[in-house]
């Protein structure tokens, strides 16, 4: 399965009724609409390895896109590395602030590149216009340029240096995020704010085999429709509450076969190619499933249990105004994972959907819940898709 098709098997569309049209969505043309859409561009890295921020918003929350050999991208006109699109969520009207944190890596260096070397970032906004055709150039305006000083290959250039610069966006409103309350990380805001988290996850744990309760959906909805609103600024509908909202009810992503459909599906495969000459990246018949102890097949995933809420790590993000809990590593907390072998080549144990909460503080000094991003692309990398491509995969 290529990347496209795993994504959209992770992601599928949901038909949702009645969502908003936001007044940006700006310029039409018969069935097109013009939407300015943020960049953080990487023009040159080589042998340096760099982390970025958006206004305390890691980049590697996004895809990417990276370039080809001769440094074009798909649809861009500028040469570069690789870029990423800024989620409006992460931008403030007025100023914004862009940080690197990079040092020189002697474990990328190549014999051919002897350096010296330097990081080259820039911030652009693209005139995206939908319903264009692939080979469309879309029009940049460069907003912001970040270059460091030349390295060269000793133990200086080693150390941690840092860059930032400060560009301007106007589009969109002024995010509530944005005015709340500056978190302090300490021992007591951490086991609220683990209160919090634990009532939101037990929520989603709850409700397996039962309806989606209308009022938890309607009070989650209200509680994040800002990040709603800033997901849907780049004219795609925002579908990745009612698939989590879904997935916790059902245990199955949205088009997923039953679990007797699956495994009858799987073994029909297995009886054919036993017929045919067999390939080493052949998936193996499926293993014997256990039933549960009423007689039924287990559901197609499970929310990954937490051995202890008491583990996990409060980060800061958004300027420090929201806050989080992670597993080991920074790994989001709440993932299903498959109870059956249907990950690559049949392997077990597949994460099929994941997201991160995010919270703030009210006027009252309460936890709120402020955005469920999603997190299993988070990190990918495309091989020179085209921005069409780009925003069809993303999976809100």
């Amino acid at each position: 399965m290529n990347r496209r098709s795993f994504l959209r098997a992770s992601f599928p569309a949901l038909i949702l009724p009645g969502l908003a049209t936001f007044a940006h969505a700006a310029i039409k043309k018969g069935k097109s609409s013009v939407y300015r859409i943020p960049l953080l561009q990487t023009i040159e890295k080589t042998a340096i390895r760099p982390k970025t921020w958006v206004n305390g918003f890691d980049s590697d929350l996004l895809i990417s896109v990276r370039s080809d050999q001769k440094r074009n991208v798909a649809g861009l006109k500028t040469k570069l590395a690789s870029y990423c699109v800024l989620h409006p969520y992460f931008l403030k009207r007025g100023a914004n602030e862009l940080r690197i944190e990079y040092a020189l890596d002697p474990s990328f260096m190549t014999p051919d590149d002897p350096g010296p070397w330097h990081l080259d970032y820039r911030v652009s906004s693209m005139e995206y216009t939908t319903e264009k055709e692939y080979g469309t150039i879309f029009p940049e305006k460069e907003l912001l340029r970040l270059t460091s000083p030349a390295l060269r290959k000793n133990a200086a250039s080693e150390k941690l240096k840092t860059l930032t610069g400060s560009f301007k966006w106007s589009e969109g409103p002024a995010w509530t995020w944005t005015k709340a309350k500056e978190i302090e990380n300490t021992p007591q805001n951490r086991k609220t704010l683990q209160a919090a988290f634990e009532k939101f996850w037990n929520d989603l744990n709850g409700m397996f085999g039962k309806p989606v309760a209308p009022e938890f959906a309607k009070n989650t909805r209200a509680s994040i429709q800002e990040f709603i609103q800033a997901s849907e600024l780049r004219g795609k509908r925002f579908t990745f509450l009612d698939e989590l909202l879904e997935t916790s009810s059902k245990l199955a992503l949205p088009g997923d076969e039953t679990p007797e459909q699956f495994l009858r599906k799987r073994e029909e495969r297995s009886k054919n190619r036993r017929r045919l000459e067999t390939r080493d990246d052949e998936e193996s018949p499926h293993p014997p499933v256990t039933p549960l102890p009423n007689g039924q097949l287990p559901p197609r995933l499970s929310l990954r249990k937490i051995e202890s809420f008491d583990s996990l790590e409060m980060s800061l993000l958004g300027d420090g105004r929201l806050a989080r809990l992670t597993g080991s590593g920074g790994q989001p907390v709440i993932q299903f994972v498959s109870n059956y072998h249907d990950g690559h080549r049949g392997r077990p144990g597949e994460t099929r959907f994941k997201c991160d909460p995010w919270f703030r503080k009210n006027a009252k000094g309460q936890w709120e819940l402020d955005a469920v991003y999603p997190t299993l692309t988070t990190n990918l990398t495309l091989d020179n898709n085209w921005p069409q491509e780009l925003f069809e995969l993303q999976p809100y």
